[in-house]
């Protein structure tokens, strides 16, 4: 299912920046603008101050967990200087931005830039460029690298402007909306590296040509499966790395960030997320596709639906005892002889060494009060165990929290007689103790389930 409506809320919600972030980032711009504009040294050789990047292609999205921060560019045209090199261009703006109270903590250099850290909030890139004026040819851009000392031909401008058409093309800023969640795909997974500049060239790349003859962009969940799908059939067809030219500019390329060995992972990895994005769409069941998409996005996306569905499965719960055996809950491999009554004492803690607050369970019932997160389940077998044998657990965590977490276990494996868990996942979920003759390998008894219920 395609759950737009879903994706939009997912979109305002966790993906896209909020305006305060945006409003205080135009608010540093401008003062670093007033700044350049009236310096002794940089007022002289002063053209413009324009955003570049993200910035200016509007795909910032949202901090994520993981990185706290997020990054914006702007590109300071200026005039050449005679008397500089390259490298000149990013020393003497470092040295200005050093020499003033404001900024003299906060700035930093870069290969090609200058830096400001406002901490917590962003860090803000500034690019010198130099405006060549050509009365008979177009006019060229170069940005300085201070390293080599030397010139880098660019055109941000231009590639700007190109992916505004492209975004165009596909109609309701879907192409944004898609360059954004494939940013927030990097940040949350971290299962890849692509400089934003390379990753939104090669999603804007395939727009245009015969395949758009269909008009495919109806809506953002289809865009995004048409768009990554014609990326991952591009990577499929170029087993080594190409090179990602600038659309406007072929002297320049984007591939400096990445490498053969990159380059396979993130084709491989496109690859994975092609095939999930597909199984989310195709799948019929709300609650089954919601999950299916959470596995690509994380829990925030379709999270009240879940919820929702969590609710329900809790008071079907409470009103019967017949809880189905999920499939991940692994079946005995012996053949069961014995008695289904082993006895188990099952209590809660707050520490291991404390105490126990309250009896957990109930052999065979959902019963009494559920208990919270964060504690401990202590669980003894309370019978013999004869030098023949051998006791076995089985621990099955069900519902969407435990499953979403990769956590669903349900596999039966040998341990003593007293074993504690933690209380991680809601939901209701059960353990179970088997006895086992290690010679004949028959189960001679088992306990029957045992149930845990996490609020």
């Amino acid at each position: 299912m395609k759950h737009s409506n879903e994706f939009s809320k997912f979109m305002r919600n966790t993906v896209n920046l909020n305006q305060s972030r945006i409003e205080t980032l135009s608010s540093r711009v401008k003062a670093i603008d007033d700044f350049l504009k009236n310096d002794d040294v940089f007022g002289a050789i002063y053209k413009e101050t324009r955003s570049q990047g993200s910035f200016a292609h509007r795909t910032i999205i949202k901090p994520s967990k993981k990185k706290q921060e997020f990054d914006a560019d702007i590109v300071f045209y200026l005039k050449e200087n005679l008397d500089w090199e390259p490298k000149h261009y990013i020393e003497e703006l470092y040295k200005r931005f050093k020499a003033n109270g404001t900024y003299e903590e906060k700035c930093g250099r870069g290969t090609r830039c200058v830096t400001i850290d406002y901490a917590g909030e962003f860090h803000l890139d500034i690019v010198p460029c130099i405006h060549r004026e050509n009365a008979v040819f177009n006019d060229t851009f170069h940005i300085c690298n201070r390293k080599e000392n030397t010139e880098e031909r660019t055109n941000p401008q231009g590639f700007t402007d190109w992916l505004a058409e492209k975004n165009r093309e596909t109609g309701r800023n879907n192409l944004i909306k898609v360059i954004r969640l494939l940013k927030y795909l990097r940040d949350i997974k971290q299962t890849f590296s692509c400089k934003s500049i390379l990753l939104t060239t090669l999603i804007a790349n395939q727009i245009g040509g015969l395949r758009d003859l269909t008009a495919p962009y109806t809506d953002l969940p289809t865009t995004l499966r048409v768009l990554v799908g014609r990326l991952n059939d591009y990577l499929k067809d170029n087993a080594h790395m190409p090179v990602v030219c600038n659309p406007v500019d072929d002297n320049e390329n984007f591939n400096r960030h990445w490498d053969q060995a990159k380059y396979e992972n993130f084709r491989n990895q496109i690859g994975r997320y092609t095939d999930w994005i597909n199984d989310a769409f195709d799948e019929e069941n709300q609650a089954e596709s919601i999950k299916k998409w959470q596995k690509i996005f994380g829990d925030d996306f379709g999270r009240e639906i879940i919820t929702n569905s969590v609710k329900k499965d809790i008071a079907v719960e409470n009103i019967s005892n017949d809880i189905p055996i999920p499939v991940h809950a692994e079946e005995p491999k012996w053949p069961i002889s014995g008695p289904n009554n082993l006895p188990l004492k099952v209590t809660v803690h707050d520490e291991r060494r404390g105490s126990a607050i309250e009896l957990a369970v109930m052999q065979r019932e959902v019963v009494g009060a559920s208990i919270a997160k964060n504690l401990k389940v202590r669980m003894e077998y309370l019978g013999g165990i004869a030098a023949t044998h051998k006791l076995y657990w089985q621990i099955v965590n069900r519902g969407h929290d435990a499953l979403r977490n990769n956590c669903g276990r349900g596999e039966i494996f040998p341990d003593t007689r007293v074993r504690w868990e933690e209380t991680l996942y809601e939901g209701t979920h059960w353990i179970e103790c088997f006895l086992v003759d290690k010679k004949k390998k028959i189960c001679t008894g088992r306990s029957g389930r045992y149930f845990v219920k996490i609020r």
